[in-house]
């Protein structure tokens, strides 16, 4: 899944807001969650460099995954 990140102004207070989007610009739950509860007490800095690190661990997961089900399939079929 490809990740983007968003800079947007929320039209109710006028802040600076980060999104996390998937390939479909669907909101990524999580991670959306996380940078909302950060926006309410750090600079929209911090909450886009967390932004940044959140959409590569994220990343990582997914690889750790991919390689874990390679691992299994390989046991199940070699």
């Amino acid at each position: 899944m490809k990740l983007n990140i968003q800079k947007g102004i929320d039209p109710h207070t006028n802040e600076i807001v980060w999104l996390m989007l998937d390939d479909r610009y669907e909101v990524v739950e999580p991670i959306q969650r996380y940078l909302t509860y950060l926006s309410t007490g750090k600079s929209p800095n911090t909450v886009e460099a967390y932004a940044y690190d959140l959409k590569f661990w994220w990343k990582f997961l997914e690889l750790k995954t991919l390689v874990k089900c390679q691992v299994v399939r390989r046991v199940a079929t070699g």
